[in-house]
């Protein structure tokens, strides 16, 4: 009965990895919009001045010019509600669709971080502490992948990761009778060790993110100490 309750409260209220996370989810939104609004207001003016200028040059008339105004309105509603990249038809069952095509990874990071939060309150209590860590290094390598090609070694294990196996192990949790799926169950319990194992994976891509950060940093640092030491210094303070 307490396992239930407090299964209710998490449900109700989320984690704090999943409020900040439906917080980012927000900016981003915004942001989209943004773009949208953008994107169709320089359409309307464009071809508000392809009307002007055909009027002025005789090429529209009084007949074509208002006709003209109604597609440039219908061409401007298009720009605005145009599908965003990166959102498909089979976006409901994971971030990727074509598990075979590249993708920019940062972009796959934050798809993924805001589809998983959108389903975080269907998922048992068990697997709360797991999917904070999910959702905490989704955020924390999501500019360290912008840099990331998916053709690499890492970009490829990352891209699987992130956008095949963690969608479809919660995925096929969903699709599970509802009776199997309760608080405590046993699928309950497994999913939770899955994703921690998920948790963990995520853990280490970090740290191979970061060393390689780090083996960067020490390559230019000791190109500056080759290429400018003079001495017992640095000469960059040296004016020639």
């Amino acid at each position: 009965m307490r396992r239930e309750f407090e299964d209710q409260l998490r449900r109700q209220f989320g984690s704090q990895a999943a409020r900040e996370a439906n917080k980012r989810r927000l900016e981003r939104g915004v942001r989209a919009v943004g773009r949208r609004l953008r994107n169709a207001a320089i359409a309307f003016v464009a071809m508000l001045l392809l009307i002007i200028a055909g009027i002025s040059t005789g090429v529209l008339g009084w007949i074509t010019a208002p006709l003209a105004l109604i597609a440039t309105f219908i061409i401007s509603v298009l720009v605005l509600f145009w599908p965003s990249s990166g959102r498909g038809q089979g976006h409901d069952l994971g971030p990727v669709i074509d598990a075979t095509a590249a993708h920019r990874l940062d972009r796959l990071a934050s798809q993924t971080e805001d589809w998983l939060v959108q389903r975080a309150r269907g998922l048992p209590h068990e697997a709360a502490p797991a999917l904070d860590r999910i959702v905490a290094r989704l955020r924390e390598l999501e500019p360290a992948l912008a840099g990331t090609s998916s053709d690499t070694s890492d970009g490829g294990e990352a891209q699987r990761l992130i956008g095949q196996h963690l969608p479809g192990l919660v995925n096929t949790w969903l699709g599970l009778p509802p009776q199997q799926r309760a608080p405590g169950s046993d699928h309950s319990r497994r999913l939770a060790d899955s994703l921690a194992i998920v948790a963990d994976e995520l853990d280490h891509l970090c740290e191979k993110v970061g060393c390689e950060r780090i083996a960067s940093f020490d390559v230019e640092r000791r190109f500056i100490e080759t290429r400018y030491r003079d001495g017992d210094g640095l000469s960059l303070d040296k004016r020639p």
